[in-house]
Parts: structure tokens; sequence; C-alpha cells
């Protein structure tokens, strides 16, 4: 196969296939951040059929799990922001997991539900700061060494459990889940009152 000058990396597609997403900036969030996650997913499920690859595919795998914490952050971020009736912003410069947490769990999730266990958000947030501490920037699974050509070590060992890594990974992702599904129930609950309100 050799490159020719017709080749071109984007093209549109000849068919175009339906999609049921609105090109709209909340499901652009959706769409990047459960993307990241699905790529994690297909990674982990050929790690485990095919461990030839394991140390190859490591990476990438961590890498994609860590954006979509990034991602899914700012993303509950921009649609509590935005049902609180605030200000909806995304954090576009930042990458610290932990800041990122600690400002959906302190000026978004406290406005919005005080019902869930501190037990709970404690565990999460625990988690999050290991993540936070292996990868602060959201560079050491991307990049062998860093700007100063020092060693960018981002596993310390040479053995990694990737089985137990996506089995806690999951759990962040059912939590996730759970607070997307608090605030979309709590949009839907206030458009049906207005709704109502309107009709009367």
């Amino acid at each position: 196969m050799r490159i020719t000058d017709a080749d071109k990396l984007f093209k549109s597609e000849v068919e175009q296939r339906p999609t049921s997403i609105e090109n709209n900036t909340e499901n652009n969030l959706r769409l990047y951040s459960e993307g990241y996650k699905e790529a994690g997913n297909v990674l982990y499920e050929f790690c485990i059929e095919n461990q030839y690859y394991e140390n190859w595919i490591l990476f990438p795998l961590v890498f994609n799990y860590r954006h979509y914490i990034e991602l899914k952050l700012k993303e509950l971020i921009f649609i509590g922001k935005s049902y609180l009736g605030e200000e909806r912003e995304f954090p576009t410069n930042e990458h610290g997991l932990l800041r990122l947490w600690r400002q959906y769990r302190n000026d978004v999730l406290a406005k919005i539900d005080n019902s869930i266990e501190q037990t709970i958000l404690d565990n999460i947030e625990k988690l999050i700061t290991e993540f936070n501490q292996k990868d602060s920037k959201s560079m050491k699974f991307r990049y062998p060494i860093n700007k100063n050509d020092f060693e960018n070590r981002s596993l310390e060992k040479p053995y990694f459990d990737v089985v137990n890594f996506k089995d806690v990974m999951d759990k962040i992702i059912n939590f996730f889940n759970e607070q997307t599904f608090i605030i979309q129930n709590y949009q839907e609950m206030e458009e049906e009152l207005m709704s109502s309100l309107y009709w009367e």
C-alpha cells in the first residue's frame, strides 16, 4: 500500500449514519467523556484477552480512564452550574483532578444534593487524590520523559494489577453516572414544574 496524493485522513462519510446526539455543548462534553471511558474499556478487554500486549497498552489504557475522569468532572461542573442558574463555565486550563473534584463537590454538588453520605464522597476523593498523585497534569501516562528530559515514571513498580485498577475504576464510573442522573433528574423536575405553572 502506497500513500498517494488522493489520500486524506479526515473526510466526510459518503453515507451519513443517523445519530440521536444533538449538537450542543452538554452532549459534546458527554460524547468526549464517554468516548474516552469506552476506549479504556476496549483496551482493558484486549489486555485481558492478549496478555502479551499488556505492557504496551497499559499507559494508553490508564490515560483514557484518567482523561475520562477529568472530562466527566468538567461536564458535571458545567451541567451543574447550568442547573443552578450560575454562569456555565468549562474549566479549560485546569487538568488537576483533585482541584476539579473539589470544585464539583463544594461548588456544585453541595448546592444540589447534600443527602449523599460524606463517607462516600471522602472515599471518592481519596481515589481521585491517588490518581492525581500519579499524574497531576495529564502528562505522565502520555510521555515517558518530562520537558526537562527526566524520566517521567507514572507507575513505580514493574507489575501493575490491571484487574484491580479496572474494578475500582468501575466504582468511580458508577458514582459519576449517578451524579449525572441526579443533576438531570433535578433539571427534568424543574422543567416539568415550570411547564405546569406556565399552562395553569
